[in-house]
C-alpha cells in the first residue's frame, strides 16, 4: 500500500506524503510530445528555487506530493496541470525546514536532480546548500546563511585535474 511506500514512512511525519497520482500532460501535451516542465511564477520564494526558473526532465512521469503543515510546497504546476487524481496545481517538490533539529526536502521525481537540463543543476545545488545551512547567525532571515559549493559546475573539469590527455605529459 502507498502507506507503507519507504519514502512516506520518512517524510509523512513531517507533512510531506507522496502519492500515486502521477502528471502525463500539460495542457494536452504529453510527457511524451515534450518534457513536463515547472516554470516560475509557481515556484515558493525560498533559497532552493533561487536563480532557478524553470525544471523538467525528458521521458519523465512526475508524481505530486500531498504537503501538509508545517511542510511548504516549493514548485508545483501550473493551472494546466492536474495529476491523475485531478488535482489541480500538484506539488512536485516540498520542505520542511522544522523537522525536528534538520531540515527535509522531498521531489516528487528523481530525474529533476540527476538530469541536468533545464535549471536542474541550480536547483540541487540549491537543496544542497539549504540542507547545510545552519540559521542561527544569519540576521533572522529564514533560510540565508552561508553556502557552500557541493557540486563542481557541469561540464568543468575538477581542480588539480588534467583537462585533457595532453595536459599529463
Amino acid at each position: 500500500a502507498i502507506e507503507d511506500y519507504p519514502l512516506n514512512l520518512i517524510a509523512e511525519p513531517f507533512g510531506i506524503f507522496f502519492s500515486q497520482a502521477v502528471i502525463t500532460d500539460v495542457g494536452g501535451v504529453s510527457y511524451e510530445q515534450e518534457p513536463i516542465a515547472f516554470h516560475r511564477p509557481f515556484f515558493a520564494t525560498h533559497p532552493i528555487t533561487e536563480n532557478v526558473e524553470k525544471i523538467g526532465a525528458s521521458d519523465s512521469i512526475p508524481g505530486s506530493l500531498v504537503v501538509e503543515e508545517p511542510a511548504i510546497p516549493v514548485v508545483w504546476g501550473n493551472n494546466e496541470t492536474s495529476d491523475s487524481d485531478r488535482f489541480k496545481n500538484p506539488v512536485i517538490l516540498a520542505a520542511n525546514e522544522k523537522a525536528g533539529l534538520g531540515r527535509i526536502v522531498c521531489l516528487q521525481h528523481a530525474h529533476y536532480v540527476e538530469q541536468f537540463e533545464f535549471d536542474n543543476f541550480i536547483l540541487l545545488q540549491n537543496i544542497f546548500n539549504w540542507l547545510a545551512r545552519h540559521d542561527e547567525n544569519e540576521d533572522d532571515v529564514p533560510g540565508r546563511s552561508q553556502s557552500i559549493n557541493v557540486l563542481p559546475e557541469p561540464d568543468q573539469p575538477e581542480p588539480d585535474q588534467p583537462e585533457n590527455d595532453l595536459d599529463m605529459k
